[in-house]
């Protein structure tokens, strides 16, 4: 998992809302006692955090991590969200194969494992009743800026997850076809803002200032750790309700969302084994 110790940013904050968003939608009406995510996260925030609301719904979640200092963050959000008594964790590099869950949950995780397709297996082996599986967006308009950014010199450092197998929709689906039927498929984190895939921690405006050589220290009022983490109660944060008055976002516009969107969310039911 990330070893990020806050969120950062705007862009941050609304990718934790759309995720939170869609795993209401999606756990709402299917009876989810059991839940797992983890070890892999690649979320550009805290990681381990993804299942909070199905928690609140009465889930009991169990949270994967291979950093002690990720395990602290989980632990102090559960506990200020007056979770911890639905919270178990797990330090460990594997996904757990004890036993199975009603529901598995992993973002953004694929492109960082080292064998994708036998990571994409053990989550599944994980998996009584549903996957969901995100991945980033290669059709977004994004994609294409971060391209020209690397034409000209400047790609950013690693490759990013779209240039990836895993976010090859054809390639990725019949992978998930081979584990069972695909209910879902949704458009995820679509704000009108590019994804130009920073590095966790960082902020889109403060990459962009990077790359022109200029100082760009994060506002304070976009930086939050697990004492302060605004989703610690199962609303919206004000600032964020805000700031989206100002911002177009299309998550509940799927129809418009495709260009926009950072991620692409599968919702799969296993098949019976």
């Amino acid at each position: 998992m990330s070893n990020v110790r806050a969120d950062t940013g705007l862009g941050t904050l609304y990718e934790r809302h759309a995720i939170y968003e869609r795993v209401r939608a999606w756990c709402d009406g299917r009876a989810i006692a059991s839940a797992l995510e983890g070890p892999i996260d690649g979320m550009a925030g805290m990681a381990g955090l993804h299942l909070l609301p199905a928690a609140r719904r009465g889930t009991r979640v169990t949270v994967a991590v291979r950093d002690p200092g990720a395990a602290v963050i989980v632990r102090t959000v559960y506990a200020r969200a007056g979770l911890s008594d639905r919270l178990e964790i797990v330090e460990t590099a594997q996904v757990p194969q004890a036993r199975s869950f009603d529901l598995v949950f992993s973002h953004a995780a694929l492109h960082l494992a080292s064998d994708w397709r036998e990571y994409l297996r053990q989550l599944a082996r994980s998996c009584a009743r549903y996957l969901v599986v995100t991945v980033a967006n290669r059709r977004g308009w994004g994609v294409r800026l971060h391209s020209l950014l690397g034409a000209l010199g400047d790609g950013g450092g690693s490759p990013a997850p779209y240039v990836h197998e895993a976010t090859d929709p054809l390639i990725l689906e019949k992978e998930l076809r081979s584990i069972g039927r695909v209910l879902e498929r949704a458009w995820l984190d679509c704000p009108w803002w590019p994804d130009l895939f920073v590095q966790p921690g960082t902020t889109l405006v403060r990459d962009l200032a990077r790359r022109a050589g200029l100082p760009f220290p994060p506002a304070a009022r976009w930086v939050h750790d697990a004492e302060s983490f605004r989703f610690a109660q199962d609303a919206a944060p004000p600032e964020l309700a805000r700031a989206l008055r100002r911002h177009p976002v299309f998550d509940e516009r799927q129809r418009w969302a495709r260009p926009f969107a950072h991620h692409v969310a599968y919702l799969v039911e296993r098949a019976a084994v």
